[in-house]
C-alpha cells in the first residue's frame, strides 16, 4: 500500500525535544556513591521525546529533523518514487521510510531505497539503494555498509538533484545483472567451497568459522523465501541473506562479513563472463 504524503506528513510529526543534560555538581562524590546535587552539563545534551530519553549527545550537536527528512521525502516524490512505509526503531532513535520506484509499482521486482535518520548523535542521515523492503532495525548495518549516500549532521538536508535517478540507474544495472545470473547453472556445494577458499585468504584458517559460515549458507540457501535453486542467482542470495545475518547479529560491518557478499558476487560474475 503506497502512503499519500499527508500520511506520511502524520507519521512524522513529532520532534524531539533537546535540553541540557543532567550530571553530579561533584564527580568524584557521585563515583564513591556519595550524595551530591545535581546540575546542568554545559557539554552535553538529552534527546527527548515525550519524555523519554532517546540519547545523550554534544551541547553542539544538530539533528536533522523529521520535517527535514519529510522535505527529502518531498525531493523524492518529485523525482520519480513512491513511499512505501515509515518505520521507528528503538521508539525513535532511528526512523526509515522505505521508498519504491514509480516505474516498478506494480512489478514482481520493485525497485527500492531507503532514507535513514538517527536521533543517536553517531550516524549521519543515509539514503540506502537496498534489494529487500526494510522491516527491522538489524537491516541497516548491512545495507549502511554498502554503497551509501550520507550526509553529515552539519550538512544542509538536501541531497543533490538527481541522486535519486542515480540510484535508479544503479538498481536496474543490478537488477538486469540478477535476471542473467538466473540463467546461469551452478552446483552450490562447488560454489560454497570456492567461496569459503577466497573467504579463508581474506579472513585466516579456522575451521570453527568456516563450519558456521558453511552452515549459515546451507540455510539460507534452502530458506523457504530463497529462489529456485541451481543457479548462480540462488547461490548469491543465499550469499547475501547469510552476510546479513552475520553483520546484524554482530552489531556492526565486520570485516569477514562486509566480504562475504562481494567474493560471492565476484565468483558468479565470473561464471557470467565465462558464458560471454
Amino acid at each position: 500500500m503506497i502512503m499519500q504524503l499527508d500520511d506520511v506528513r502524520k507519521a512524522l510529526d513529532w520532534e524531539p525535544v533537546m535540553v541540557p543534560a543532567p550530571a553530579p555538581s561533584d564527580w568524584n562524590a557521585w563515583a564513591h556513591g556519595e550524595p551530591t546535587e545535581t546540575v546542568e552539563d554545559p557539554t552535553s545534551s538529552v534527546l527527548l521525546r515525550d519524555g523519554q530519553v532517546l540519547s545523550r549527545v554534544s551541547s553542539k550537536y544538530h539533528p536533522f529533523h523529521n520535517r527535514e527528512l519529510l522535505r527529502l521525502v518531498e525531493q523524492a516524490n518529485n523525482e520519480g518514487w513512491l513511499t512505501d512505509s515509515v518505520l521507528e526503531f528503538g521508539g525513535g532513535k532511528t526512523v526509515a521510510v522505505n521508498l519504491v520506484d514509480s516505474e516498478t509499482v506494480d512489478n514482481e521486482h520493485q525497485l527500492l531505497t531507503t532514507l535513514v535518520n538517527s536521533f543517536t548523535g553517531r550516524e549521519a542521515l543515509k539514503l540506502l539503494p537496498v534489494d529487500r523492503r526494510v522491516f527491522c532495525a538489524n537491516q541497516l548495518p548491512y545495507y549502511s555498509g554498502q554503497r551509501a549516500y550520507r550526509q553529515t549532521h552539519a550538512s544542509k538536508s538536501e541531497f543533490p538533484s538527481g541522486v535519486f535517478a542515480s540510484i535508479r540507474k544503479d538498481l536496474h544495472r543490478w537488477r538486469d545483472e540478477m535476471d542473467q545470473l538466473r540463467e546461469v547453472k551452478m552446483n552450490f556445494g562447488d560454489y560454497i567451497k570456492r567461496l569459503i577458499e577466497r573467504a579463508v585468504d581474506t579472513e585466516g584458517d579456522n575451521t570453527r568459522i568456516v563450519e558456521r559460515r558453511t552452515q549459515q549458507l546451507e540455510q539460507a540457501y534452502h530458506h523457504p523465501t530463497a529462489p529456485e535453486p541451481g543457479t548462480a542467482y540462488a547461490a548469491l542470495q543465499a550469499t547475501l541473506l547469510a552476510d546479513q545475518k552475520i553483520i546484524a547479529k554482530r552489531g556492526w560491518r565486520t570485516h569477514y562479513g562486509s566480504e562475504l557478499s562481494q567474493l560471492g558476487l565476484g565468483i558468479v560474475r565470473s561464471e557470467l563472463v565465462s558464458l560471454s
